[in-house]
């Protein structure tokens, strides 16, 4: 059963890998990604040969799931900086979270020292005969305290991040950045709570197998974790593209050079146009026309109704033509007037557009609305 779950896993993290690849040139989170997805294929496939037997063929790639667990914590830690738009430009400081995986491989891989590495431990295990239930000391210090205390390190690093992104950025966010930045923060805590449960879980069956007795396999269920936690992934992942495709999309106006007082001012300019001159009215009203009446940056007409009210120009002209399409409904000198009719005064090209935005906006057709106001 371990090994068929494991055989799944490491066809949906093929599968994925693939299609994420194509994507590898748009930034930072994307390789990351590529790079999380390529480590657990890996530690996937060597506990596949493992459990199957089948290392002594492949003797080579012994040593490597073990390194692979002291890799996931640091790629975890750069993909949420990447994520959180936090740069590590130090060549230093990147290399220096690999130095423990590095080791790793060093000690246990049979190219390298693990001959020697085995014998020191088996030698010291026989030296201080020290056992904690079925386990060694050294086994259970190497296997097991470990690769958990660097994992919690890692979650805590990962946790201060967000809480320091959040703290830079609780004043002053727009409509719309509230919303990508509650997207992608909850895209991180996601990711930290399924890298914290195989500690956790590490740890809960090492306490039950020590405590009462239990002789439960801890590599077999973390594994089997990872496998579930993987399609997790994959669903949160394509469901929400934009966290690939536009990590950065909380700053899509960073270069504006829009203040508060100018973005305060051409609001209040653009309100006032809408209210008191109507251009709504206009069915073949753009964002151009709006901008040449008011002397204003079409990008900063958008930026300030994305940042303001957290939606598009459309919706913010639509709003204005369904209010009024509301009075014109329920005002009893128009009730002679056709549904049709109406859109077409308020500003709609026709009445399946205005319909759907109706809809969109109130939540009923227009239909529906008269009706219920008759």
């Amino acid at each position: 059963f371990t090994s068929a779950i494991t055989l799944i896993g490491i066809v949906q993290g093929l599968f994925i890998l693939a299609l994420i690849s194509r994507n590898a040139k748009l930034g930072e989170p994307v390789v990351y990604a590529i790079i999380l997805m390529i480590v657990f294929v890996v530690d996937l496939f060597t506990f596949f040969l493992h459990k199957n037997g089948w290392i002594n063929q492949f003797w080579y790639l012994a040593g490597i799931s073990e390194s692979a667990l002291f890799l996931y914590g640091p790629i975890l830690f750069f993909y949420v900086s990447s994520i959180l738009n936090i740069p590590i430009i130090s060549f230093k400081k990147i290399a220096l979270h690999f130095i423990p995986a590095i080791v790793v491989l060093l000690l246990t891989s049979p190219i390298f020292f693990s001959t020697s590495t085995y014998t020191l431990l088996s030698s010291w295990e026989q030296q201080i005969p020290i056992t904690l239930g079925d386990y060694k000391l050294g086994t259970l210090l190497f296997d097991h305290v470990i690769w958990y205390t660097h994992a919690l390190v890692y979650f805590y690093i990962c946790l201060r991040l967000l809480r320091k992104f959040r703290k830079d950025h609780q004043i002053g966010l727009s409509v719309s950045n509230q919303k990508t930045r509650k997207m992608h923060t909850s895209w991180v805590k996601y990711l930290m709570i399924g890298y914290l449960i195989f500690p956790f879980a590490g740890l809960s069956i090492l306490s039950y197998n020590l405590i009462l007795g239990g002789g439960t396999d801890s590599f077999s269920i973390l594994n089997t974790f990872l496998v579930f936690h993987i399609f997790g992934i994959s669903y949160i992942g394509f469901t929400n593209q934009e966290l690939l495709v536009n990590p950065l999309g909380m700053l899509k106006y960073k270069q504006s050079k829009l203040n508060s007082q100018k973005i305060e001012k051409y609001l209040t300019e653009l309100v006032d146009y809408f209210e008191n001159k109507s251009p709504y009215l206009q069915v073949n009203l753009t964002l151009k026309m709006v901008a040449s009446d008011l002397a204003l940056n079409p990008n900063h007409i958008s930026q300030i109704i994305n940042d303001h009210y957290g939606h598009g120009f459309n919706d913010f002209v639509n709003h204005y033509r369904i209010e009024l399409a509301k009075k014109y409904i329920i005002a009893p000198e128009k009730r002679i007037y056709t549904l049709e009719a109406i859109a077409q005064e308020v500003g709609f090209k026709s009445k399946p557009t205005f319909n759907t935005a109706f809809k969109k906006k109130e939540g009923i057709t227009p239909s529906e609305f008269r009706k219920n106001n008759s």
